[in-house]
């Protein structure tokens, strides 16, 4: 158990802490990745008395808020296509309040707690959201994945400015028609924010890849997509292909592949997410290429949209 508390809460904030470092401001990545290596040790101490402690404090886990978006990428890791021919919606604030609720009540805390799709500006209750995560005292950190289409209103950007609150901007090339009025509108609200190029993941068909337990809990192991858990439907998963695969029926429900937060009482749920944290693997890796933590595994397209008749 201390293994996995250190592979899969641990080491995930190590990680991201170094992440936000000054050391990010170093260009070369190769000398910014030697010098993160440095940090490491110091890191490790830094977060020695949480790994002893009690507590139960998770890394980062982000919640679906919206099935819209406002591109159709074929290799979409949260399966927007799908939810598009199902012409899905947002999902209501008086839905995703409880949830989030409810999830803060069990756990001591979120490294970075995120908010997405979709495309998390289309939703109406944004800023609402945002004001509910960022005022909570068990959220260190609270992150908006967007892109960057279209850009906030007042009242979402207002909100956006709170200094718990970081937004990741995808930059699409050519499709980033408002990557310039984004940049600028956020510098003048000072909202922390970055430009992300992405490496851009074929995660394949849904098919049935008739992998051996040992090729699963090595897909697992050596994946990094495992490292963003999300909650969709009050149920917290590790992944989006878990999540999303489930919710639309591409792959079989296995009431084992998450927690459903919403069921049972506070300990209870906290011990069904400790027996969760201690899985080797999970169905969504047996429909799966998976996405080791190299930058040229299985690189697809980037953002190639895929052709539709609607709007």
């Amino acid at each position: 158990m201390v293994f996995n508390d250190f592979r899969k809460r641990i080491w995930p904030i190590i990680k991201w802490q170094i992440t936000a470092s000054p050391t990010r401001r170093i260009e070369n990545w190769k000398l910014r990745r030697a010098a993160n290596g440095i940090l490491v040790p110091f890191y490790m101490l830094r977060n020695l008395a949480l790994l002893l402690s009690e507590k139960f404090v998770f890394p980062q886990v982000g919640i679906t808020i919206t099935r819209r978006c406002v591109l159709n990428c074929e290799d979409c890791v949260a399966l927007y296509p799908h939810y598009r021919e199902r012409k899905e919606k947002d999902i209501p604030l008086e839905i995703l309040e409880p949830v989030i609720d409810r999830f803060l009540e069990c756990v001591d805390g979120v490294h970075a707690f995120g908010l997405g799709g979709g495309e998390p500006f289309l939703h109406p209750h944004l800023a609402a959201m945002l004001a509910k995560t960022s005022s909570s005292d068990k959220v260190s950190w609270v992150r908006v994945y967007s892109t960057g289409m279209p850009v906030p209103k007042e009242k979402t950007l207002e909100a956006l400015s709170h200094p718990k609150v970081t937004v990741g901007v995808s930059d699409y090339g050519e499709l980033s028609k408002t990557l310039g009025a984004i940049k600028e509108t956020f510098s003048a609200h000072g909202i922390r924010f970055r430009i992300e190029k992405n490496d851009w993941t074929d995660f394949g068909g849904f098919e049935n890849r008739n992998s051996t337990r040992e090729e699963l809990i090595e897909r697992f192991t050596k994946c990094w997509a495992r490292e963003c858990m999300i909650i969709i439907n009050g149920e917290l998963h590790y992944c989006y292909r878990s999540a999303h695969g489930m919710d639309l029926g591409l792959i079989a429900r296995n009431s084992g592949d998450y927690v459903n937060i919403m069921d049972g009482t506070v300990e209870d749920v906290r011990q069904n997410i400790r027996r969760f944290l201690e899985k080797d693997f999970i169905t969504a890796c047996n429909h799966c290429n998976g996405c080791k933590m190299t930058p040229s595994h299985n690189r697809g397209t980037q953002a190639q949209q895929l052709q539709t008749t609607e709007s």
